[in-house]
């Protein structure tokens, strides 16, 4: 018997039994061979499809799904292809470990790719960003990239890509800037924004340019200003993001140059299965 407040409750008694016999455990079998290379899932597989040869392209897709992964094949197979120098943007450098990866990778049209780390630039260190500005205006180094068996490539990531965050990409592009070299550094060169929602290219609710322009923050005007001559630089821009939506309601990409990126959604109830 047991009071709580002024109800009594009555709890029956505990029964003591034999306890039931456990089935053995069984292992699960797997349909295939482990992969020694990174491989698409389905989602990817349908997004590369899409978007492998765009110039200017946006991605949403949910926290976790994978897109870093897509943006590194991506990646590789514009390196191999179209020989541009890559340089993935983050928000935060413990982010930046996410794309300095080294290993295989399965790229469709190219087959398996070895691939050894990007250079990693994500501190915003003085010296971090005097070697991102003079990889931005160089030269693409490409020349440690060769079959290493058949069918299989490899790349040396230090010599043609790049990971930095978005304030020492900022700071690298002040620089070169305000040295004139603007266009030089987007000549051949892809740039693939991750979170791409911290990008701020306006705000929604207003309607003069003049406004617009001072609700730009400095990785909107860039981006601006790579789609305005990305045909005539050779540039290509890439954004992932979770979301389309800032807290404080600014959009990221206005609509006349949204209307030049080719897009891929992954679909929630899709992605909520997995």
């Amino acid at each position: 018997m047991s009071t709580i407040g002024n109800s009594i409750y009555k709890f029956p008694a505990r029964k003591i039994g034999k306890k039931p016999e456990l089935s053995p455990p069984t292992k699960l079998k797997r349909k295939k061979a482990p992969s020694s290379e990174r491989v698409f899932r389905y989602w990817q597989e349908q997004a590369y499809k899409k978007l492998y040869n765009s110039k200017l392209f946006l991605v949403k897709a949910f926290c976790g799904s994978g897109k870093t992964t897509l943006s590194i094949a991506m990646c590789i197979y514009d390196a191999i292809k179209n020989r541009r120098k890559q340089i993935f943007i983050v928000p935060q450098s413990h982010i930046g470990d996410g794309f300095a990866v080294s290993g295989g990778f399965y790229i469709p049209g190219i087959g398996k790719v070895e691939i050894s780390s990007a250079n990693n630039y994500c501190e915003n260190s003085s010296s971090k960003v005097e070697m991102l500005v003079n990889f931005l205006i160089g030269e693409l180094k490409f020349k440690n990239s060769e079959l290493v068996k058949e069918d299989e490539l490899y790349i040396d990531g230090s010599e043609c890509m790049v990971i930095c965050t978005h304030q020492a990409f900022n700071a690298a592009m002040k620089k070169i800037i305000a040295d004139g070299n603007f266009d030089l550094s987007c000549k051949n060169a892809s740039f693939y924004i991750d979170e791409a929602h911290h990008v701020k290219g306006g705000e929604s609710n207003k309607e003069k340019e003049s406004e617009l322009e001072k609700d730009y923050n400095q990785l909107g005007r860039i981006l601006y200003g790579i789609v305005d001559k990305a045909n005539e630089n050779n540039s290509r821009v890439g954004l992932t993001t979770a979301t389309f939506y800032r807290g404080d309601q600014g959009i990221i990409v206005k609509n006349e140059y949204l209307s030049k990126f080719d897009r891929y959604e992954l679909d929630f109830l899709s992605h909520f299965e997995t």
